[in-house]
């Protein structure tokens, strides 16, 4: 505990001498007139979240850690740090989001450290969501006037706190309260249908994301829509190659899942799942395109250079068409990677 205590006073000293001077006084002054303001999903929004000003971004760092409860399991989240105008409303725990210059929203954290310092004034540190986040962007507290709404916004917190440690059951619990103070909210169907989709819940799973995508224009980042259609491709990927069902089922779910990569990758081209989703889907199909199949699988292992998966699907897709040369080839890849791969074992074996 003594060094976790020395860590974390080391890690505040970090992000006080990183903060700019941006007043003489330890608290930066607020005016009232600027204090509530409207944010939004989009540009073409006409409608959005009314909100309140609580500060501005000072550190954006991948390594940033802080002694907490809050688990930070997930690799592709950033740390940040930002000094408030002050610390009213705000407990460790709470969901804050990011704003630009334009009040677009571009980012969210939740609040995992909370101080004051004589110099600074009060000071947060988070972690989220923050490839579109530059230093200097706003903070600000969602203003939820509805009880039932502002419950169900800190159950999905909960919910959130609670999946990054492992809890599942606990997890699932908070969502669903979520969900009884706001039935639309497409982040607690989300998150909902991830757990359900680890768990090879595949219907559930389906449902929910399904739930989520019907409000899919409350989810306040291209972030959160790949994640959907990802989850919805993975689902139908499964259902497709994993279960026992008829042709016409899975000629369905695989019309489906490749409509639900192409959404996917239209937000984030460089997703090595959904690349790979999607050229299986081209290739293991009644009516077979094996061109873009092909395509697809180059992609992953151009992405993911140890992608057994991909290198296997690529040398039996050259079998396919007579070409013994690359179908070794990459049979050969992927047994370099795991010397003990049946499969691609099988692949030389034929072919040799």
């Amino acid at each position: 505990m003594k060094y976790q205590n020395i860590m974390k006073s080391l890690i505040i000293i970090i992000i006080i001498s990183a903060i700019p001077y941006w007043s003489d006084s330890a608290e930066m002054i607020l005016p009232e007139s600027q204090k509530y303001l409207q944010a939004y999903y989009t540009k073409g929004d006409a409608i959005g979240w009314k909100v309140e000003l609580k500060g501005k971004v000072t550190i954006l760092s991948a390594d940033l850690k802080v002694d907490t409860n809050v688990s930070d399991k997930a690799e592709d989240y950033t740390s940040a740090s930002a000094r408030l105008y002050n610390n009213i409303g705000i407990s460790i725990g709470d969901v804050l989001y990011i704003i630009d210059e334009n009040n677009l929203i571009n980012g969210k954290i939740v609040v995992s450290s909370l101080f004051k310092t004589q110099t600074f004034g009060y000071l947060i540190v988070g972690k989220g969501k923050l490839r579109l986040v530059n230093t200097g962007d706003r903070v600000v507290k969602r203003v939820v006037e509805n009880v039932q709404l502002k419950n169900a916004s800190v159950y999905k917190s909960k919910g959130d706190i609670h999946r990054e440690i492992g809890e599942t059951g606990k997890a699932i619990s908070f969502y669903k309260e979520a969900l009884q103070g706001d039935k639309n909210n497409p982040e607690a169907h989300l998150s909902l249908g991830y757990l359900y989709l680890d768990d090879d819940m595949l219907e559930y799973a389906y449902s929910k994301f399904k739930e989520a995508e019907k409000y899919e224009r409350r989810l306040y980042d291209n972030e959160d829509r790949y994640y959907l259609y990802r989850g919805l491709s993975e689902v139908r990927f499964k259902q497709a190659y994993y279960i026992k069902t008829t042709s016409a089922l899975r000629e369905k779910y695989i019309n489906n899942g490749i409509e639900y990569c192409k959404k996917a990758l239209n937000i984030y081209p460089d997703s090595v799942d959904v690349n790979y989703f999607l050229g299986i889907f081209y290739y293991r199909n009644a009516e077979p395109s094996d061109l873009m199949a092909r395509d697809h699988l180059l992609r992953v292992i151009t992405l993911d250079g140890k992608n057994i998966e991909a290198y296997l699907a690529l040398a039996e897709l050259y079998d396919k068409h007579d070409n013994k040369l690359k179908a070794v080839s990459y049979a050969e890849r992927a047994l370099k990677i795991d010397p003990a791969n049946d499969r691609a074992k099988n692949i030389i074996r034929k072919l040799k």
